[in-house]
């Protein structure tokens, strides 16, 4: 379940202070519905000239019952599925971008071609742990 919208680099956090609070409240109050795993964020463009990003602040749920109607929802969903290729990265959010840099040079060298989409899954972070060496981002990369 996520929020999308283009943003500046600069409201990123704002943003997801927002909306994960919101969907984890939704969830919560939901007598259908249950999170899964943590927080997320989802990347479908980044742009450095422009200082944007389309993101989405994603919280994955589960149904408790199978037959729940997925299309009344508050916010959207997407449900991500196929190969990908995962980085577990410890450290603090500002140095994501030499895990992604990583990731990009090894799909580029092994001519690996992928989706749109890219997630981060934000496992251990500032509220868990006040060491940033010790916060874990698995970052997933879809193959198409």
């Amino acid at each position: 379940m996520y929020k999308r919208e283009t943003i500046d680099f600069d409201k990123m956090q704002d943003f997801y202070k927002k909306y994960l609070g919101e969907i984890y409240a939704y969830i919560s109050s939901s007598k259908e519905l249950k999170p899964e795993r943590h927080a997320s964020g989802m990347y479908f463009d980044w742009n450095e000239e422009d200082q944007t990003t389309d993101m989405a602040a994603a919280v994955p749920f589960k149904p408790k019952d199978e037959n729940v109607v997925l299309s009344s929802l508050k916010f959207e969903t997407k449900e991500l599925s196929g190969e990908a290729y995962k980085l577990e990265f410890y450290g603090d959010y500002e140095k994501l971008e030499e895990a992604h840099n990583a990731i990009h040079k090894y799909l580029e060298n092994n001519e690996i071609a992928m989706s749109e989409v890219v997630l981060e899954e934000y496992v251990i972070g500032p509220d868990e742990e006040p060491s940033p060496a010790k916060w874990l981002t698995n970052i997933y990369y879809f193959a198409k």
